[in-house]
């Protein structure tokens, strides 16, 4: 089957049903179970809440709702051996990964990727989908033991999957039902392969029944959202009017923002008034300067205006990769010597990660000249020299502190070991 429509046209609801009518009719044999997929882990949360309201409890246990890459990674345990020859394979995390391609042009990413698996046995999150794809195509006893596990197997966003993702779905879906959800008009994912092709591709394959709801939206039904948010993302929407939906317009440079302040104020307490619990209001704005602006307005009160608490989403990784350098020096080491080697390959990794695998050439160079100190003890030049000095300082001081044992006194007491750091490898981490 094939569900084609828009946001809220009904696409979940009717696959939840579908399998619903399946396990009321008692139609799968012990130990099988429906296989529900989907990209973000928010999504899964949202299918689990709303299987509770349409599938019986006594059912529930025989659906099993999961990400692709999540699925992928459950076999990839089991079986990856078969391919790779390593018993067990580590993760390899999306910042650790993004220091470990530093460098590395972005077509020839995957391939480094899996040299990394080859000699290494570091698996990345980027080969999760082609290592179960190379798999299942591998092997048809494989695709026999997952299709006889999971008969029926529905798809969400399909229309974001990549091609490695679409050569599993196509190898489970020999044995498999397969029941696809799709919004021709919206691929998130088209950054990392997503193709208009791909839905054609699934009609070519399996000839599926075809049930297409349009642009009918039953969560804001009698509304223009929905087209706004198309016409927003390709600009169709200046000039144009829609039902509910407001639009205010203001002459917006970096100080005065306010308008955007106020907005923000009336919609939080129109949500407040509405006795809302559960309530969320995101502000999406064009560039990271104008998020660093908007955010140094919200979080003012010298305007009149009070501060509003917010959160600010930005690129994991160079957070990430500081936390694993803190959690380090939180670790310590049983000698100095020690504790600054692995000080320093945790701030190489930061320096090479920190920005999703694009860095400077001079943070390359000194990355590539502490690595050749962790290699030789010998390391030149002034600022390099002044910059080994303060991790031998920040190793000395953590040696002479007595954890207190509670891990968030000790977390922040050793944070705060780092607070004199003047090079700027250590200051921006």
């Amino acid at each position: 089957m094939l569900i084609l429509g828009g946001p809220g046209s009904g696409k979940t609801t009717i696959a939840l049903v579908k399998a619903a009518t399946g396990l009321a009719a008692r139609s799968l044999l012990p130990g099988q179970n429906i296989l529900f997929l989907s990209f973000a882990r928010a999504t899964i949360a949202r299918v689990m809440e709303q299987a509770k309201v349409r599938i019986p409890r006594e059912y529930q246990r025989e659906l099993e709702v999961n990400t692709y890459h999540g699925f992928a990674w459950s076999f990839i345990q089991t079986f990856g051996h078969l391919l790779t020859g390593y018993a067990r394979l580590r993760l390899l995390p999306p910042p650790e990964a993004a220091g470990r391609v530093a460098g590395v042009p972005k077509d020839d990413r995957p391939a480094k990727l899996r040299q990394l698996l080859k000699e290494e046995g570091v698996l990345g999150f980027d080969l999760f989908a082609s290592l179960a794809a190379d798999l299942l195509e591998h092997s048809p006893r494989l695709r026999r033991i997952l299709s006889d596990s999971y008969p029926i197997i529905i798809l969400d966003e399909f229309q974001d999957t990549n091609l490695d993702e679409w050569r599993m779905i196509a190898a489970l879906g020999e044995q498999s039902r397969i029941i696809s959800l799709a919004d021709a008009e919206q691929r998130i994912y088209e950054f990392r392969g997503a193709d208009p092709a791909r839905i054609g591709q699934y009609i070519k394959s399996f000839t599926p029944a075809i049930f297409d709801f349009g642009n009918e939206n039953n969560r804001s039904d009698g509304t223009d959202i929905t087209a706004f948010g198309n016409d927003l993302l390709t600009g169709a929407n200046i000039g144009k009017s829609y039902a509910h939906v407001k639009v205010s317009k203001y002459a917006y440079y970096a100080d005065a923002i306010l308008p955007a302040k106020y907005a923000v104020l009336a919609a939080r307490q129109r949500l407040v008034r509405n006795q809302k619990a559960d309530w969320s209001l995101a502000v999406l704005v064009s560039s990271k300067e104008m998020m660093l602006h908007v955010s140094s307005c919200l979080a003012s009160s010298s305007t009149k205006l009070p501060e509003v608490q917010h959160e600010v989403l930005i690129d994991p990784e160079g957070p990430a990769l500081s936390a694993i350098f803190i959690g380090c020096l939180l670790e310590g080491a049983s000698t100095h010597t020690d504790l600054v080697k692995e000080l320093m390959a945790d701030l190489i990794k930061h320096m090479l990660g920190r920005q999703g695998g694009r860095i400077s050439q001079q943070d390359l160079a000194l990355a590539v000249a502490l690595e050749a100190y962790l290699d030789s003890g010998s390391i030149r030049g002034k600022k390099r020299l002044e910059l080994l000095s303060e991790i031998q300082a920040l190793a000395t001081a953590r040696m002479g502190y007595a954890l207190t044992g509670d891990p968030t006194v000790d977390w922040i007491e050793v944070r705060r070991l780092m607070d004199g750091a003047t090079h700027d490898a250590l200051s921006s981490l």
